[in-house]
Parts: structure tokens; sequence; C-alpha cells
């Protein structure tokens, strides 16, 4: 039995992720629950003898029923006119509730779930402007002698007074609680992308750590015909940490990246593979060359300066290229980069070594 909650439990918890699925769901219930409801004071109507009583929840009841079928049936933007048919019903049957009185004055009194449900399912404005409409159509009834004179039922004089005090605070209530719930998902959600975020990037850089750029990745290999992989990695830069000071490293970082970033823009995808080690992987090979030259030149005559030493730093590269449109494996790629890497450092470092990708 904790088995089988325990599985719902994260059915649901998946569902409630997914904000279409979550409003979907929200929708069902609703239905349900007034289905559900109605059903069972037609039963009791039945049992009390309430003959219009019992054929109005009888029909709300089945009407129900159909705008979940409705709903099941026509899907997106489709699904509005469940939603438009349901807040008709709602209103036909509310209306009918302060028109007859039955029983003895009481049913008006479900119209205080009205404002709840209206923003629940609506949302925010046109809950409240559902809300609001029936508002007027109480004032009508109670407050606009003609409507008074259309009641069937006499209501004492205090309800006249008090039912529509008594449905703004509902309505009061219920907005704020909405407000604030939309407030709270807002942060939510606000939080969950810094998250994700935070999760798929570096946090000094910004660029893609080595969770997103598996992701990242992907839709090169499979979208791009011939890409290209560079390891670029700075020279002595474990001088400059013990020289200056690790802060002042992140800077030079930083400083790099954005270089780097200024020459392939949208052409390649940045990761920081650990430490002062970089991959750019290029959407095509037919510039990547080019590219990395440039940002060897770029950085070379970039001038850095820390506690107010100027200084020049070089980077090494090495570039792996892909062609034939072969659906080279990434940890390969980086192999062979690696060892491209490792020749330009032997070669005196400040220098971009290059290959083509070898199965």
């Amino acid at each position: 039995m904790n088995k089988f909650f325990m599985n719902n439990k994260n059915k649901l918890t998946e569902i409630l992720k997914d904000d279409d699925k979550r409003i979907e769901l929200t929708h069902y219930s609703i239905f349900a629950v007034f289905a559900l409801v109605a059903s069972v004071m037609t039963i009791v109507n039945i049992i009390s003898d309430k003959k219009y009583l019992t054929i109005a929840t009888a029909v709300f009841a089945i009407l129900c029923l159909f705008d979940i079928i409705l709903y099941l049936v026509i899907s997106g933007k489709g699904r509005v006119i469940a939603l438009v048919a349901f807040a008709i019903e709602v209103m036909f049957l509310f209306t009918y509730f302060v028109v007859s009185g039955n029983p003895d004055g009481f049913s008006i009194y479900w119209i205080t779930l009205l404002p709840t449900f209206a923003l629940l399912i609506y949302g925010m404005k046109y809950g409240t402007f559902l809300s609001t409409f029936f508002f007027l159509i109480i004032i009508f009834f109670f407050w606009v002698p003609f409507g008074r004179s259309l009641l069937l039922y006499d209501y004492p004089k205090t309800v006249y007074v008090r039912f529509p005090m008594l449905y703004v605070t509902c309505f009061f209530v219920a907005f704020l609680i909405e407000f604030l719930r939309n407030i709270a998902k807002e942060e939510l959600e606000r939080t969950r992308n810094n998250y994700h975020f935070l999760y798929e990037h570096d946090s000094l850089t910004g660029i893609y750590n080595r969770y997103g750029f598996n992701v990242e990745k992907d839709k090169i290999i499979n979208n791009c015909p011939n890409p290209a992989l560079a390891l670029l990695d700075i020279d002595h830069f474990k001088y400059i940490n013990d020289t200056f000071g690790h802060q002042n490293g992140d800077l030079v970082l930083k400083k790099v990246v954005e270089i780097i970033s200024e020459v392939v823009q949208d052409d390649a995808v940045l990761c920081r593979w650990g430490g002062e080690e970089f991959i750019i992987f290029f959407k095509s090979a037919d510039y990547s060359k080019e590219k990395c030259e440039e940002i060897l030149d770029k950085i070379r005559h970039y001038d850095f300066v820390l506690n107010k030493n100027h200084f020049n730093l070089t980077v090494s590269i090495g570039l792996i290229r892909c062609h034939d449109e072969l659906k080279p494996s990434l940890n390969r790629l980086v192999k062979q980069a690696d060892d491209l890497l490792y020749k330009a450092k032997n070669n005196g470092r400040d220098n971009l070594v290059f290959g083509e990708y070898i199965l």
C-alpha cells in the first residue's frame, strides 16, 4: 500500500512540475468536484422532495461530466470551449439559486465559492471578471427594485445587505491568496531557472561547464555535418596565480573567455573544461582554423593589467576538424584535440596544432 502511494506521489510530482499538465489536472479536478457535489446534492434534493432544485443540480452534474469529456476530446486552445461552457453553466445555476432561494434561502451561500474557483480556473484577469460580473447580478437582484421583484423567495432584509458584503469578502480573500500564490510561483520559477543555469554553467566565467556542454554538444553533432573541436590551455597559468593571487587569476580567466567569445560569437559553443582549459566546439570546421589563429593573436597582443603590472599572455590550442558528415564521438574528439594540444605545448606554446578527426 505504501509503495502504491509513493508511486502515485512521484507521478503527481512529475505532473506538477509541468505547467500545462498541472493546469489540466486543476481543470479536471474542479470539473470532477463540481460534478460529484452536484450529484450528491441531487440525491439529497430527491430525498427532501425538492423537485426543481433536483432538476437544476442533476442537469448541472451532467453538464460537468460533459465538460470533462469535452476537455478530454479537444486539445490546445479548443479547450477554451469547455472552460467557457463551464463558466456559463455555473452562472446559470447560481442565478437560479438567487432567484429561487431553494431550499429556504440556503443555496445562495454556495455562491461564495465562485470567486475561489473562478480565480483558480481562469486566472487573475478572467477570474476577477467573472467574479465581478456575478457580483453585479447579485446587486441587480438584491438592491435594484425591478430585480428584487423577480425573486421567488422572500429573503430576510439582512440578507440583501449582508450577503453582497460576504461575497465581496470571499472574493478579496480568494484574490489575496491567488495573488500571493502567483508571486510564490514566479519566485519559485525564478529560483529554479537560476539553479538550472548554475547547474549547467561555470559560476566564474558564465560559459558552459561539462554538464551543460554535454547537452549542447549533442545538438552540434546531430545538426552540423562538419564540426570542429578546439582544446585551449592558458600558458604558464600557475605562474599567474602564484604571482598575482588566485583572485587576479580569476580575472584573467574571465578576460580570456571574453576575448574568445568576441571572436567565435554564435559560431561555437564554449565550455570551461577544467582549470585553465577551455573547449571551443565549432559548428563548422571551415572557419575553425582562422578563428583559432585570431584568438591566439588577440590574446597574445592584449595588455593585461594586474596590481598595476602590465604583462602579456599566450595560449596553446589543439584543433580537430571533422569532414564527410562523420558523427564524431566527443570522447575521441577531446582525446585527439588533447594530443594536438600536447604537441602545441611541446612546440614552445603560443601556437595552434590542428588535424583531421580519425575514427
